[in-house]
């Protein structure tokens, strides 16, 4: 039996945990909305939605990043990564 490839494991966790992020945020804001009467985009301007929505792309970014075979996809990750990073930081922000 051969040993565990922990760095698989790795990367996959961080890839799930970004999405249920991402997809949990994403659905308490529609919910929120629809309570509410309101359109989903008013409650997507909102700091309590938005920024764990961009925290969850953001370690999506770094879980392809790590685990791309190619030099290109591997920079296409980082710069998507960054620019997830400054949305983040942004949604923190305002």
């Amino acid at each position: 039996m051969s040993a565990p490839d922990w760095s698989l494991l790795a990367r996959g966790a961080l890839f799930v945990t970004g999405f249920a992020l991402a997809l949990a945020a994403w659905s308490y804001a529609t919910w929120w909305a629809t309570s509410r009467g309101e359109p989903l985009a008013r409650a997507l301007d909102r700091r309590a939605f938005t920024a764990p929505v961009f925290l969850g792309f953001v370690l999506i970014a770094a879980a392809l990043a790590w685990g791309a075979e190619s030099t290109w996809q591997r920079i296409s990750g980082v710069v998507l990564g960054v620019l997830l990073s400054v949305a983040f930081a942004r949604s923190l922000r305002s």
